[in-house]
């Protein structure tokens, strides 16, 4: 990104258990954010059940549809529950609402603080988020473009929140 969004969009970069969820959960509390998630809608969509990339797939087209008519509205938006790990997906946030601009802010998060995280079963997602899932993104995971901002995902998401909010002024490109 090399302008600052008009609405504030962010987008969430990093690996299962960075702490992605959490600073959405933040930004929401703190500035009035809307947290797109594609966890929520894979799991609105397919409950528990792992019907393979295509319920990923899904999701992240109904969260390309649904941006920028969140933008239309003037909506602060915060986009979660994915690792942009891929070439294309941030590639397609950018063209969705090219107009406006986003933020993307990589959470970086040693493998090993992502796997204890994810260590803990959640009943209410899928069975592949476990350590295991950590350790196949990492190892496929895209080198970040210089442009994105990076935080740490080791301190507290109040504080990430607040170092994003920070990033949204005028003036704070980096």
């Amino acid at each position: 990104m090399n302008q600052l969004p008009i609405v504030p969009v962010v987008a969430l970069a990093g690996l299962p258990g960075a702490g992605k969820t959490s600073i959405a959960h933040e930004l929401h509390k703190r500035y009035g954010f809307y947290v797109l998630s594609r966890d929520t809608i894979k799991r609105a969509l397919f409950g528990v059940h792992d019907v393979g990339e295509i319920q990923n797939n899904v999701a992240f087209g109904a969260m390309l549809n649904a941006l920028p008519a969140l933008v239309d509205l003037k909506i602060p938006v915060v986009i979660d529950g994915m690792p942009f790990d891929r070439k294309g997906q941030s590639e397609s946030i950018e063209l969705t609402i090219r107009d406006n601009g986003v933020l993307f802010v990589f959470v970086d998060t040693p493998i090993v603080e992502a796997q204890r995280r994810l260590a803990v079963p959640d009943p209410s997602g899928p069975a592949d988020r476990n350590p295991d899932l950590v350790v196949r993104i990492a190892t496929g995971f895209r080198t970040m473009p210089h442009e994105w901002i990076q935080i740490n995902g080791t301190k507290k998401p109040s504080a990430n929140a607040d170092t994003i909010a920070l990033a949204l002024l005028p003036g704070n490109k980096k």
